[in-house]
């Protein structure tokens, strides 16, 4: 068995939800009163969609690449504020667990095609693969 180390496999898991945030196509907000939301005007009984603060190019250099060895910093991805999830840190430490136990007994497996070729579920509020091939 291949022994991972943690703090990769941890920096991996945030990487993963800072690119691939499961709020489908963002956050849809109505604008209460009359505003400007970079630097457009927005009136009050817009639909706005509450999305990409995690792509944004001065705290994520290359936002729209996933690193998985990338350092990164705080994201949104489970929530800010009053709407931050609580159990952040038992959902992270499991999904960075998790992966190295399948990684462990999966070590031999290949993918027989492209990331890009891979077909992903329409209409999801999460972000699900159809299906993901693997060959020994």
């Amino acid at each position: 068995m291949a022994a991972h180390a943690p703090r990769a496999m941890e920096d991996a898991v945030e990487e993963l939800l800072r690119c691939n945030q499961s709020i489908g196509d963002g956050l849809p907000r109505v604008v209460t009163r009359d505003t400007g939301l970079g630097g457009t005007a927005v009136a009050e009984g817009d639909l706005v969609l509450v999305e990409g603060a995690d792509h944004d190019p001065a705290v994520f250099p290359g936002p729209h690449e996933m690193h998985l060895i990338r350092r990164t910093g705080p994201h949104f991805a489970l929530g800010v504020g009053r709407h931050y999830f609580s159990a952040t840190f038992l959902a992270c430490t499991h999904a960075a667990v998790a992966p190295s136990a399948v990684l462990d007994q999966t070590a031999d497996l290949r993918r027989p095609s492209p990331p890009e070729e891979i077909s992903w579920r329409p209409g999801w509020g999460k972000r699900t693969a159809e299906r993901l091939p693997a060959l020994r």
